[in-house]
């Protein structure tokens, strides 16, 4: 009886996101154009000279990139293709069209991967730089220059990871090859598109072997490892705001340590939000990818998990307009450098004395 129940309620609820489906993409386009021009100032004022003073700054470069991409293929997507959902159902009479397609499909996958590493490296580099702020052997954690270079290593790593899928497919004129069933939801599969997407014709051990090492990496490097190293880096990064706040009330801290926290202490509440904000948004999505690896393609319970992909999609787009938002409310060397962009002038200097009147020091870093 429970098995028969299982279906149905899986099915009823599917039949309510199915019908909700339209509205879900027009939010998460809406949301993707306000992210794109939040992200696009975003990334104007951290690239400012004043900004780009330590790791965890240039790192937030790269996210910014990363986000503004992600927003634009979004947007692409949406008023482009018509399978908003299953990239192995691109269609179109138009071969130049059909990699634009591919590509927007690509960059989406590809981009996600390096944003949410770069925020797990954001979230280490504070939490080493906190560890023992009176160590010099911390200093080499805050320079610039590890930013730049772990950037490079997440742009690289993804890129060799993405490429694998981009290999495994190619672009086919339509003459005997069908579309796959679950494209019926999107588009009329009896309707004969010049061009599809299909497997290389390789041999069958050779395309398993591509599309399973694929499939592998993408989901323990897209999803399952920052599933579990957000919430981690989150708890730890608590715990040390946490021992800090104590410390602060109860030991004379010297020189050198005051100076280290007025340089890399405000941004600390600033990185755990932003690492609790890609937890919610990512490790949804990232027990979706580990389940789907162990579903059958074309089953009701696989379409179902693919349809709530829409919806928490919705709330990763909300959370890449979070970030611009929370720099701005919490770095103090941020808004002052956003007023300089904006050449808009402080009304009083009781306003900035004020700022720096925190349990935290002003610091430039996030």
């Amino acid at each position: 009886m429970n098995s028969e129940v299982e279906p149905d309620f899986v099915q009823s609820f599917q039949n309510v996101l199915s019908l909700l489906e339209d509205d879900a993409f027009l939010v998460n386009f809406i949301l993707a154009c306000i992210s794109l021009i939040a992200n696009i100032f975003h990334f104007v004022v951290i690239t400012r000279k004043s900004m780009r003073i330590s790791s965890v700054n240039v790192l937030m470069i790269g996210v910014s990139i990363c986000n503004i991409f992600r927003m634009l293929t979004a947007i692409y997507r949406y008023l482009e293709l018509v399978d908003l959902e299953y990239p192995e159902c691109i269609t179109s009479d138009s071969y130049l069209k059909m990699y634009f397609d591919i590509i927007s499909w690509w960059l989406q996958d590809y981009f996600r991967r390096c944003s949410s590493w770069m925020e797990i490296f954001i979230a280490t580099a504070r939490l080493i730089i906190m560890r023992d702020m009176s160590s010099a052997r911390n200093t080499n954690a805050a320079k610039p220059k590890l930013g730049v270079i772990l950037m490079l290593l997440v742009f690289f790593a993804s890129g060799a990871v993405q490429g694998i899928w981009l290999y495994t497919v190619k672009v086919v004129e339509n003459q005997a090859h069908s579309l796959y069933s679950n494209c019926a939801e999107h588009q009329d599969v009896i309707k004969v598109s010049r061009f599809i997407l299909d497997l290389r014709p390789e041999s069958n051990y050779g395309k398993l072997v591509l599309i399973r090492t694929y499939f592998i990496l993408d989901v323990i490097c897209s999803h399952f490892l920052p599933s579990l190293a957000l919430p981690i880096l989150t708890l730890f990064l608590l715990r040390e705001m946490r021992i800090i706040k104590q410390s602060r009330s109860t030991l004379q801290r010297s020189g050198v340590v005051v100076d280290n926290e007025e340089k890399y202490g405000l941004p600390t509440k600033l990185i755990a939000l932003l690492t609790i904000t890609s937890f919610l948004a990512d490790t949804p999505l990232g027990c979706i990818g580990i389940a789907k690896a162990f579903i059958q393609q074309g089953t009701k319970l696989m379409r179902f998990l693919t349809d709530l992909i829409v919806y928490f999609n919705i709330l990763t787009t909300a959370m890449t307009i979070f970030h611009p938002v929370m720099c701005l409310l919490m770095s103090s060397q941020y808004r002052i450098t956003a007023r300089k962009l904006l050449r808009i002038k402080k009304k009083s200097a009781s306003f900035s004395a004020g700022n720096n009147a925190s349990i935290f020091p002003v610091s430039g870093n996030f």
